[in-house]
């Protein structure tokens, strides 16, 4: 089931952004399709090549596949093939990832929107161990089909390229809760220290984002994170408030808890029509949002 409204949830930006800036809350998605609907969801992503938006259904062992008006168009893990996935990414050509709480390996299942069986191969985190088992708190596929994962555990980004291969790992990034790569740059939010750390697609350490004081109040404290086209990261902090910042670190938009609505925010996509979808695990649904400018 999904809203019908159409509701204007902020008008303005800052001062310090060029146009005029806000978001429209335009939907709110309720899956249906589900065996019993989504229960504790932890992360989603958007297939844009497909239409499709993929939620990780964390407590009900599952994962749901909608169409963009929140049907099922198909469920993975009815049979029993999936335990408590907490994070996904997809790649372009149709290769799903999962990660699931407690294993130290991602499940691999290529073309996951077609009518053949689930049929999982695994990639094997065990041997990127640093001090702690791999724990894998959030997947990333950029549009070179470079794949990200974030360890909390060891805190670390290890990075996979299209053909699986490891090709190089970050380290010392904090308590990573996401991880976004997009123009040239890979934005990792460390609710720890508070921020968001910003290193080149090589892995080298560039400027931080969110911690100036003579900007922000105090260090934004970032759940999940999402780039717009024009570069701009719009950010879900702890409170569950969104405030967006540009690439030299200015402060563009603040939009508080109240006037949004969330509840319990976890994760956070975008497509390419600059929709902003937003995973509330408090209210097991998505909200949408259209940036307006």
């Amino acid at each position: 089931m999904k809203s019908s409204l159409v509701v204007l949830v902020l008008i303005l930006a800052t001062a310090t952004s060029a146009f005029p800036l806000g978001l429209e809350k335009v939907d709110v998605i309720v899956p249906a399709g589900l065996d019993a609907g989504l229960l504790g969801p932890t992360a989603l992503c958007y297939d844009d090549l497909r239409s499709l938006l993929i939620v990780t259904n964390t407590e009900g062992h599952q994962v749901a596949v909608l169409n963009r008006q929140g049907i099922a168009a198909k469920v993975l893990g009815r049979g029993g093939d999936l335990r408590f996935p907490t994070a996904i990414a997809v790649t372009n050509k149709g290769t799903l990832f999962v990660a699931e709480r407690g294993k130290e390996n991602l499940k691999v299942l290529p073309h996951y929107e077609s009518g053949v069986l689930e049929e999982y191969r695994s990639l094997d985190l065990s041997s990127f161990r640093r001090t702690v088992p791999v724990q894998p708190s959030a997947l990333f596929v950029d549009k070179k089909s470079n794949l990200y994962v974030a360890d909390r555990g060891n805190r670390q980004i290890l990075v996979f390229g299209s053909d699986e291969k490891f090709k190089f790992k970050i380290t010392d990034v904090g308590e990573p809760t996401d991880v976004w790569a997009d123009f040239g740059k890979i934005f990792i939010p460390d609710p720890g220290f508070g921020g968001v750390r910003v290193y080149s697609d090589a892995g080298r350490i560039l400027p931080a984002l969110g911690t100036s004081p003579s900007k922000f109040k105090a260090p934004l404290r970032i759940r999940t994170l999402a780039a717009d086209r024009r570069g701009r990261l719009w950010v879900v902090e702890e409170g569950n408030g969104i405030k967006v910042i540009d690439s030299f670190d200015n402060p563009l938009l603040t939009i508080k808890r109240e006037v949004l609505g969330l509840f319990s925010s976890v994760d956070m996509t975008m497509d390419g029509n600059n929709n902003l979808y937003v995973l509330e695990q408090g209210g097991n649904r998505i909200t949408v949002f259209s940036i307006t400018e």
